[in-house]
């Protein structure tokens, strides 16, 4: 259990408690209001911090008075020289995190749709440097995404393809747009577009 000798009345909002509820030894440490999935991660955090720099700075959940889930940062170091007492800052990411989550699902969703399209995608830097390219596209040119992912397109279409690639790429940087194209491969029975 963590005793506080001082919280601020912004501990209302955070955490549904009033300043009273935590101060010496009345009904609520803030340890109780950890969420039970993260007390071992934040125990284990604040301790790493202090013993390496005295200093910690962690993300976790917690369990507000009525019931909410709320994601919070905190960062705090010790006061005083026997290292005994500590004095902190913890505030409410809650909506950064859920965006996070949301950005994280959207980015997953669009890699699924991306990597599972007939459709063949690549991505390329200015350099020419293959970023990026699908099952779909990789198939065409004869192989797997991993035989291209980090090779230069000079190292798969001839020099004409790849001049008139490059200059298509850059067109598309300085223009700050996506570029679509057709692209002529050689096969043993003739072209494929």
């Amino acid at each position: 259990r963590w005793n506080m000798e001082f919280v601020s009345s912004g501990c209302i909002e955070l955490t549904g408690y009033e300043q009273e509820d935590f101060i010496g030894d009345h009904a609520v440490g803030y340890a109780d209001i950890i969420h039970p999935d993260d007390r071992q991660k934040v125990w284990s955090g604040i301790q790493s911090g202090l013993v390496q720099n005295g200093r910690f700075k962690l993300v976790y959940r917690i369990i507000t008075k009525d019931g909410r889930i709320k994601w919070v940062w905190e960062q705090g170091q010790f006061v005083d020289s026997n290292q005994t007492e500590l004095e902190g800052f913890i505030t409410d990411v809650t909506d950064r995190m859920l965006a996070e989550e949301k950005l994280a699902k959207s980015e997953q969703l669009y890699r699924t749709l991306v990597e599972s399209s007939t459709e063949l995608i690549a991505t390329v830097d200015a350099n020419g440097l293959v970023l990026f390219i699908n099952g779909a596209a990789a198939k065409w040119i004869g192989g797997l995404p991993s035989d291209f992912i980090s090779k230069n397109i000079s190292e798969i279409f001839t020099p004409e393809h790849c001049e008139s690639f490059m200059r298509d790429i850059r067109e598309a940087i300085e223009a700050g747009i996506q570029t679509t194209r057709e692209v002529k491969r050689s096969v043993h029975d003739g072209d494929a577009w």
